[in-house]
């Protein structure tokens, strides 16, 4: 226990919220700017987008490089790192000619005219995004915290000035999503400088299948958990998108930015510190279970307060800080703060998940969670639901399920302990 409450853990936590708050803080003093200069509508566009490419990238790589920080030597590193890259390549060239074949029939959907220019970057984009993940996981296995939160403080400014500057010109969803797609270009280069080392052994074919067998976990379990949860994630925005128009996308994607800011600076941070300080107890035969439910515990009452002021607050909040305009955001800010809560202390659990062994159960509760969230959007849809109150219950949904998970997988953890360590 004494290994995980010292100095140096606690200075590797707080370097990377530094690095955070440093972006987070960025983006807050942009936001204001940027609903000025966008609308609600370039703004569901660019959301609608960010999420359709949060699922094809857990695609893309199958989740494999999750499984670079637990690996135990460099050479099942940099078999990990090559077996990422090249599933992401694989699937990028299949997305291309996908799009290229089936363009006919996909411009016949609805609304399409707001997506047609971006159908052709989607692949680059994934790409791009896959690869970020790859580079993070390194960093984060390297413990190259310093490195990573500066990077990450910089990518953040260049995004902001792209969109700023880019935007007094052209607001439009292209313009927001060239610049986030640059700005995790450049962050994955920068880090790049950092890990080459790493990337750079010696790889061997044999190597690269022996890790995509024994890692398979990743691919069947980790993978379709990712995958659910974030359609579940992004199936909101298409639910406004499709019921109530671009606008309420937008709202709803400003909304979940703004409210998902505590969870990356805190909540991340603690995570990216945890997840290698758990996998090195676990191969030591440390204790897990008073590490994650301190941690637990900690969120729990560092996000208490902010997120019952937003509860209480949101309409007002956001009328004040982003214009009156996006009030409606504030309004749904109110409900998306009981689950984005509840995902702000979950970061423990979801950490100790695939060194316990239990990404079987993690991708029940994934798919549990998911169905309650379909029930939902589709129950709203069939009583003609106002759009706050899609979200309101969306929102409580999520909560409930996630809390019952933390519960469920500390138990687990506890029982871990008992079995396995003396």
């Amino acid at each position: 226990m004494k290994s995980f409450t010292n100095h140096s853990f606690l200075k590797k936590i707080f370097v990377v919220a530094t690095g955070t708050a440093f972006a987070q803080l960025i983006t807050i003093l942009f936001s204001p700017l940027l609903t000025r200069v966008y609308t609600p509508d370039a703004l569901g566009v660019f959301g609608t987008f960010s999420a359709i490419l949060t699922i094809l990238t857990p695609i893309a790589n199958l989740g494999y490089p999750y499984a670079i920080v637990i690996q135990e030597n460099e050479k099942s590193v940099a078999a990990t790192i090559a077996l990422s890259i090249g599933l992401t390549f694989g699937f990028c060239l299949f997305l291309a000619s996908t799009l290229f074949v089936s363009y006919p029939l996909i411009s016949e959907i609805p609304n399409f005219q707001r997506f047609d220019n971006l159908v052709w970057i989607t692949p680059l984009a994934v790409l791009i995004s896959s690869s970020l993940v790859v580079a993070n996981q390194i960093a984060i296995r390297e413990e190259i915290f310093k490195a990573k939160a500066t990077i990450y403080a910089a990518s953040s400014l260049l995004v902001n000035l792209l969109k700023l500057l880019a935007g007094m010109l052209w607001p439009t969803p292209s313009v927001l999503i060239g610049s986030s797609m640059t700005g995790n270009s450049f962050n994955t280069l920068l880090l790049t400088k950092f890990i080459a080392p790493v990337s750079s052994q010696r790889i061997k074919f044999s190597a690269v299948i022996e890790v995509a067998k024994t890692r398979a976990d990743f691919a069947i379990f980790r993978t379709p958990q990712i995958l659910i949860n974030v359609l579940s994630q992004s199936l909101p925005i298409v639910f406004l998108a499709a019921s109530f128009g671009s606008s309420a996308a937008g709202y709803y994607t400003l909304s979940r930015s703004v409210l998902t800011m505590p969870v990356t600076l805190i909540s991340g941070s603690l995570g990216e510190v945890l997840f290698p300080t758990l996998a090195t107890a676990q191969r030591s035969g440390q204790r897990l279970f008073k590490k994650v439910l301190i941690s637990t515990i900690a969120l729990l009452l560092v996000g208490i307060v902010p997120f019952t002021f937003v509860f209480v607050f949101g309409p007002d909040l956001f009328d004040i800080v982003f214009g009156d305009k996006w009030r409606t955001a504030g309004e749904y800010g109110t409900w998306l703060s009981i689950w984005l809560f509840s995902v702000f202390i979950c970061s423990p659990v979801n950490h100790v998940v695939p060194i316990i062994g239990e990404q079987r159960l993690a991708l029940s509760f994934a798919i549990l969670k998911s169905l309650a969230r379909i029930a939902v959007l589709a129950i709203c849809f069939k009583l003609g639901v106002a759009d706050v109150y899609v979200v309101a219950y969306y929102s409580i949904a999520s909560f409930t399920v996630n809390i019952l998970y933390i519960f469920v997988i500390l138990r687990l953890v506890y029982q871990y302990d008992a079995m396995y360590v003396r």
